[in-house]
């Protein structure tokens, strides 16, 4: 698998969203991959493991904690952004104490203070421990 210290996932089924967030990204430096579905994501995944992912927990589909749940062995020190507007804040918090979420972010987000927290190391709890 291939690692590059620049190169971020944007997971959201919202194409708008997506092409806000990487167009953001691409200006400050960033390689950025987008997918629209929690496939898509683990597909890239396996390809690529990214600097961060910032994912959104509501898609069709596998939402976002299930897509983490499917690839939470390759994410060793990833830091991993959930982006979410109405999910249960108690699902996000427990994803979050086991390791699979290093932040909860809502929507509507400001785009700076996610490029501070791609910048920031996951938190010590490892993935490989979620359940």
């Amino acid at each position: 698998m291939l690692s590059d210290a620049n190169y971020l996932l944007v997971v959201d089924d919202n194409k708008a969203i997506c092409k806000i967030l990487s167009d953001f990204l691409l200006d400050e430096g960033y390689a950025v991959k987008t997918t629209f579905s929690g496939d898509q994501a683990i597909r890239a995944i396996r390809a690529q493991i990214p600097r961060a992912i910032l994912i959104d927990y509501n898609m069709p589909g596998k939402n976002g904690l299930e897509t983490l749940k499917e690839v939470q062995g390759l994410l060793s020190g990833v830091p991993v952004i959930m982006i979410t507007a109405n999910a249960d804040k108690d699902v996000c918090a427990e994803a979050k104490r086991k390791g699979l979420v290093s932040y909860l972010v809502s929507k509507p987000f400001n785009i700076s203070s996610l490029v501070h927290l791609i910048t920031q190391p996951a938190p010590s709890l490892p993935y490989a421990q979620a359940n």
